[in-house]
């Protein structure tokens, strides 16, 4: 539903080592337990640099929910969205047909 979302259920799909997770997908439907929600928030650490609590995961268990936690504890408004949509452009460009020019998305420095 949005880059934000798709961002932290690709984390919850790599994390959980499940191929498709949807927004309403709940961590621990999913074969989650707590040892895993520990390795779900350093990776959500290291891709948007915001530290949570492990009390979060069992109270926004859901990709949605969890979203939303994240966004509530940005350190500025916008930032876990903005993070999402360079995710997102940097998924696009990896997924490119390989031998296509990536015009438009590298700015010529000089």
């Amino acid at each position: 539903r949005s880059s934000l979302e798709a961002a932290v259920a690709r984390i919850f799909g790599d994390v959980l080592h499940v191929e498709r997770v949807g927004a309403e997908d709940s961590f621990f439907e999913l074969g989650g337990h707590s040892l895993l929600a520990g390795r779900l928030l350093a990776a959500v650490s290291r891709t948007f640099r915001i530290d949570l609590p492990l009390r979060i995961v069992f109270d926004a268990p859901t990709v949605a929910e969890f979203a939303a936690a994240l966004e509530a504890a940005e350190p500025q408004p916008g930032y876990a969205r903005k993070v999402g949509d360079l995710l997102e452009r940097v998924e696009a460009l990896t997924a490119a047909p390989t031998g296509q020019p990536l015009t438009g998305v590298i700015s010529h420095a000089g």
